[in-house]
């Protein structure tokens, strides 16, 4: 495997790691009902890749490179990873609004049984 591929692989790893650990962490709260709709759109903001402006063959996070183009570059770009950031980030609510109504449904179905 390329250094590439390794590379993500740590990324996904890590990333599903933390979400596990802050769902660990709050699994016996108040907030647990609401984790389990903002975790998942968590993921989908952190994961979401977008091209490297002076390498297009190569991607990363797209978090990752609008932070890096914003503060770093002096002739940075941030444009495109923005807008990735901004559909992932509405990708991330559809997927939590989704979760949310399947889980209401689910338990009205449940309680009228």
């Amino acid at each position: 495997m390329s250094g590439y591929v390794i590379g993500w692989s740590v990324m996904v790893i890590a990333t599903a790691a933390m979400i596990g650990s802050i769902w660990g962490l709050y699994r016996y709260s108040a907030a647990r009902s609401k984790l389990l709709h903002l975790l998942p759109g968590l993921f989908i903001v952190l994961v979401i890749p977008a091209p490297i402006p002076d390498y297009p063959e190569f991607l990363a996070p797209a978090f990752l490179v609008t932070i890096f183009e914003w503060a770093f570059q002096d002739n940075g770009q941030p444009g495109v990873a923005l807008r990735i950031l901004g559909i992932a980030f509405i990708l991330g609510v559809i997927v939590g609004a989704g979760l949310w109504f399947l889980r209401r449904t689910l338990s009205r179905r449940s309680a009228t049984s």
